[in-house]
């Protein structure tokens, strides 16, 4: 995607989102898919809804979609981006949607929550297989076999950092 049209189309991705996002909150105030402060890690003022990471994800994975189909459109065959590679890794990240999801809804205990969240980032970063360095600041830094359980240590304590920090109003979805 040539530069200009690749910010605009993260624009209208960006637009997209930020109105799903509002129609989805109005509507889980509706239907009671609630949160409600507790006085101790949920601060929120008045009940927020939940699950809002459902429809951040629906969008970003129709926006993958068009801008990989765009992407391949545009470039030779040999520079095509596989579809079953984007949709293995969707198809995880979609688990792990679920799983917040499924957390938010009914509580899930750690150990059960932890396991899902390894197994479904273990085939996002095995996707990654053929990176084995890291750039910081202009330097490079050689991982070698340490590439994946490092990302694999980077993805699970992200996930659960923007977890645990999501007690009050719109904080988890700023710092996401």
């Amino acid at each position: 995607m040539n530069t200009p049209l690749f910010y605009l189309f993260l624009v209208c991705v960006a637009a997209v989102t930020k109105i799903a996002t509002e129609y989805y909150a109005r509507w889980a105030q509706k239907h009671g898919v609630v949160d409600k402060a507790d006085g101790l890690r949920k601060l929120q003022k008045a009940p927020t809804p939940v699950s809002g990471g459902v429809v951040i994800f629906a969008v970003a994975a129709l926006a993958t979609v068009i801008g990989v189909s765009y992407h391949n459109l545009a470039e030779t065959a040999s520079g095509t981006v596989p579809f079953t590679k984007i949709a293995l890794i969707l198809g995880a990240a979609f688990v792990l949607v679920l799983t917040g999801f499924l957390d938010d809804k009914n509580g899930m205990k750690g150990k059960r929550k932890l396991l899902l969240q390894l197994l479904t980032t273990s085939v996002i970063v095995g996707y990654a297989r053929n990176y084995h360095s890291v750039e910081i600041f202009g330097h490079t830094i050689d991982l070698g076999h340490l590439f994946f359980p490092l990302a694999l240590f980077w993805l699970v304590g992200f996930i659960n950092a923007i977890n645990l920090i999501d007690g009050a109003d719109g904080v988890a979805s700023v710092v996401g």
